[in-house]
């Protein structure tokens, strides 16, 4: 729930509508997911540390990590080259590469380091690939669940889009949604490969790289 909390202290709602109407949606498929995961996850052979009492891979969670901040040093790095391409003359949008504030900061490792991760890998990922498995095998049904989730994972972020700019280009509506699937399919797969928390860090450490390269580039 700190993702939760967070967004209730940290975003500004809009005007007539009380903060706490913001998590509401959130704190929802927040509570649906984490019973979906639990419910799927065992059923698949996935993995957590935290919900599952299973073992801590620590050096797969400095790898996660890693791979989470090399990719957000890369895609921030392009996003930032690209930048008159999607952006526009009338857009405000900043590109990753450039600061937004610790609020951003903030909200992007607690919410969507924590949060998403609950939501998009433990919950969506693993219940569908739950549901694919009775039609194909395992094998299968993971690869489509990782594929399906980051394509939800990067359509989840549309109001975002339209709450920082009302008109956004289409250049700008593709580049939102290549960034977020690209990432969601990085952090599925690590999911996959070393558990919740490894997702988990590896969401983290691609807003730690994104930040880091303000100062790189």
């Amino acid at each position: 729930m700190p993702g939760i909390i967070a967004v209730v202290l940290l975003v500004p709602p809009p005007p007539g509508i009380p903060a706490i109407a913001l998590a509401l949606n959130p704190a929802v498929l927040l509570c649906a997911a984490a019973f979906a995961g639990s419910f799927a996850a065992p059923r698949l052979g996935l993995h957590s540390a935290i919900l599952l009492g299973d073992a801590l891979p620590l050096r797969s969670l400095f790898v996660a990590f890693g791979l989470g901040t090399v990719l957000g040093l890369c895609l921030a790095g392009l996003d930032c080259a690209t930048a008159s391409i999607w952006r526009g003359s009338a857009s405000n949008l900043p590109a990753l590469c450039e600061p937004t504030g610790l609020t951003s900061l903030a909200l992007g490792l607690v919410y969507g380091g924590v949060t998403e991760e609950l939501i998009m890998r433990w919950g969506v990922l693993s219940i569908l690939a739950l549901g694919f498995s009775r039609l194909m095998p395992i094998r299968w049904s993971l690869g489509l669940a990782v594929v399906l989730s980051a394509a939800l994972f990067a359509l989840a972020h549309l109001p975002a889009l339209w709450m920082a700019t009302p008109d956004p280009t289409l250049a700008a509506l593709i580049r939102m949604l290549v960034l977020n699937t690209v990432s969601g399919l990085v952090f599925g797969i690590l999911y996959l490969r070393s558990g919740l928390e490894a997702a988990m860090l590896s969401h983290i450490g691609f807003h730690c790289g994104a930040l880091a390269s303000g100062v790189v580039i």
